[in-house]
């Protein structure tokens, strides 16, 4: 339940009408350090089913959950974020190659000066014809 958010986040960014191309390396950055910081913590949810299974058995109606040990859980756990870690990071391999597209919305070009508007975007541009 921890993930959830974080992931919801990514996924609600790219199901937008209008994706801004300029915040996709940015919105992966997020989502990667999100997941690895709950990797290495305890979440929210955690906390509260650690507090609900005190002892060694928690029932339900009808049924009986027996408790195994925390570090079985932190390991399935630590174990699952790393496969969506590496999942994001394999699907969004060249995140430089997502974040050059960015300088075709040309949304600060109103804001830098004019000499600065002579190499505006150069860097994106190369590693954009570089990849094509």
């Amino acid at each position: 339940m921890d993930v959830i958010p974080i992931v919801s986040k990514l996924n609600l960014f790219f199901q937008k009408e209008f994706t801004d191309i300029a915040m996709v390396k940015v919105q992966i950055d997020h989502t990667l350090k999100d997941l690895g910081q709950l990797r290495e913590y305890e979440g929210t949810f955690q906390q509260q089913l650690k507090k609900d299974i005190q002892g060694h058995t928690l029932h339900y109606k009808e049924l009986t959950i027996t408790r195994c040990p925390e570090k079985d859980i932190i390991s399935v756990k630590q174990k699952f974020i790393s496969n969506l870690i590496a999942n994001k990071e394999k699907r969004f391999p060249d995140t430089e190659l997502i974040s050059a597209f960015g300088i075709l919305s040309m949304r600060p070009i109103g804001l830098i000066s004019g000499e600065e508007l002579e190499s505006w975007g150069n860097e994106q541009l190369d590693v954009i014809l570089d990849h094509f």
